[in-house]
């Protein structure tokens, strides 16, 4: 007693020879629904967690950033040899590189030769709120005002900072929001420019609206805006 064989034309046919194999796989798990739940339970979880890692690993490793030409982008810092790893410069320092660049300063006259721009902006997680509506917890980009001009940006919707704008502490407080912000927590309304958002509490006028697939000048952040 066996199993039957299989006729000389399925063995010759791949195809036929997995629906039986399926077939018989099949009915083997239909007698052991405890087993197959547990399996099945098992094999999704697995693929869910798979899901998740490699979606994380996309968006921190291959995707590109949002910018106009992001395989020309550098990320200037400096190295602490007391505690080994990298650590931000201060705005002055950021300003300065700017200005070398911007002029060729003869302090570092290679930084005029090497960069084309030089931007600098500070990650931070703010409450973004509006009157009459609830406060978000969310991330935001303090930047220089040529931020999106070296990201080789343009506004979906009215404008982004203008040169020299803002350079004054407190004057200026303007906000520019991502499009995704835009769509899901003010419901894209273009009326929101020219409007006030407060920031941490504090008033910021919205100016402009990034274009649809902006994230922000790092990995993995679910940015909310920019501002000065």
């Amino acid at each position: 007693m066996g199993r039957r064989p299989l006729a000389q034309s399925q063995i010759g046919n791949p195809k036929s020879k997995m629906v039986h194999d399926l077939r018989f796989a099949f009915r083997q798990l239909s007698k052991s629904p405890g087993f197959t739940a547990v399996a099945v339970f098992t094999l999704a979880l697995g693929l869910a967690v798979n899901t998740v890692f490699l979606t994380i690993a996309n968006d921190l490793f291959f995707r590109p950033l949002p910018a106009e030409a992001p395989d020309r982008l550098v990320l200037v810092a400096q190295k602490a040899p007391a505690i080994g790893y990298q650590v931000p410069f201060s705005y002055a320092d950021a300003e300065d590189f700017r200005r070398f660049v911007e002029t060729g300063g003869s302090a570092v006259p290679d930084m005029a030769r090497v960069f084309s721009g030089l931007m600098a902006y500070k990650e931070e997680v703010v409450h973004l709120s509006r009157a009459g509506e609830s406060t978000e917890r969310t991330w935001v980009h303090a930047v220089t005002d040529n931020y999106f001009t070296v990201l080789g940006v343009q506004p979906h919707l009215g404008r982004f900072f203008l040169p020299g704008e803002a350079r004054t502490p407190g004057a200026d407080p303007i906000f520019i929001l991502t499009y995704d912000t835009w769509q899901s927590r003010f419901h894209a309304d273009p009326g929101i420019i020219g409007r006030t958002v407060k920031v941490n509490g504090l008033p910021l006028t919205v100016v402009g609206i990034a274009p649809p697939g902006f994230f922000g000048a790092s990995w993995g952040t679910a940015l909310s805006g920019s501002f000065r």
